[in-house]
């Protein structure tokens, strides 16, 4: 792919729409890192749609199975290109069946770049699709790495040890629990409950409980693997540890 100096991809601006707020926030992490200027994140076609309007940017990331009540995002695609001809378009996708299909939809509606999320050998990241676009006009790309390997690379999770996910465990099943009750109820000691609450708050860079959990809902996919793998369910169940 051809390279492009970091000063010039900082002038390239980007933004997102995406349902899920866990991918949005790693995504504009990726890109970020990568040396792009994220100037908006959407959650629904709507919210885009008025984010376009206000600073339209050079790309546009759009969750091809966005759908339901936030909107087509190939329906937003289709709208916006012929007001924003100069902005480009690259979709993504985790469809696996009828993928050439869904490429095909990509292109007709006018997209510029696709990506399937699915696993494999070759790694061909977000940024460097972008990257190809902006350099040559189109990139159509299957053989990229899963945008959830990506995106956990910024797990705010990542350093969480067992014991701490029981804690968050115990929360998510009741907010208001004290942390005499958490122990209580995970058979441990009041002051290392305290302590470990102390350190998780610290780690995921939260002042408080209600942040740690609205960030736990926000990484939800990466979290509930975490709690299934050490026993607590979907956090709806509490084991000791």
């Amino acid at each position: 792919m051809t390279t492009i100096e970091p000063n010039a991809r900082a002038r390239i601006q980007v933004g997102i729409l995406d349902h899920e707020q866990y991918a949005r926030l790693g995504l504009a992490a990726l890109l970020r890192r990568s040396g792009f200027a994220v100037v908006w994140e959407a959650r629904t076609v709507a919210e885009a749609s008025e984010r376009m309007q206000a600073r339209p940017p050079h790309h546009v990331v759009v969750d091809g199975g966005l759908g339901g009540d936030e909107g087509l995002g190939l329906d937003f695609v289709a709208a916006t290109r012929p007001a924003r001809p100069q902005a480009r378009f690259v979709v993504t996708t985790s469809q696996r069946a009828g993928f050439k299909g869904m490429v095909r939809s990509a292109s007709e509606v006018g997209a510029d770049g696709f990506v399937a999320k699915a696993a494999c050998a070759e790694v061909v990241t977000i940024d460097r699709v972008i990257l190809a676009v902006e350099a040559s006009g189109r990139c159509y790309c299957r053989q990229a790495q899963s945008v959830l390997d990506e995106l956990q690379r910024f797990d705010p999770f990542a350093e969480f040890e067992p014991v701490d996910f029981a804690i968050l465990a115990a929360k998510f099943t009741d907010p208001g629990l004290l942390a005499k009750e958490i122990a209580a109820r995970l058979h441990l000691a009041e002051t290392l409950v305290t302590t470990r609450k102390t350190r998780m708050l610290k780690k995921a860079n939260c002042r408080k409980d209600t942040q740690l959990l609205q960030l736990a809902h926000d990484w939800w996919p990466f979290v509930r693997r975490r709690l299934r793998q050490h026993g607590h369910g979907d956090g709806r169940q509490v084991a000791a540890p």
